[in-house]
């Protein structure tokens, strides 16, 4: 008994992790628009670097 309504337990919270997985919430939005300007000023930073020591030699 104890078994089965583990076993049920745990299909449940994986059929709920799964679907939640499935939606873009404005958590998972926010993380995303972050990550993007964090490349974006890497990037940036990178080619700031490159000119600098293009412009030395």
């Amino acid at each position: 008994m104890n078994k089965r309504i583990l076993t049920m337990a745990g299909l449940i919270l994986a059929g709920a992790f799964a679907a939640g997985c499935q939606n873009d919430n404005s958590f998972e939005q926010a993380g995303e628009t972050m990550d993007e300007s964090m490349n974006d000023m890497s990037n940036a930073t990178e080619d700031a670097a490159e000119d600098v020591t293009n412009q030395n030699y």
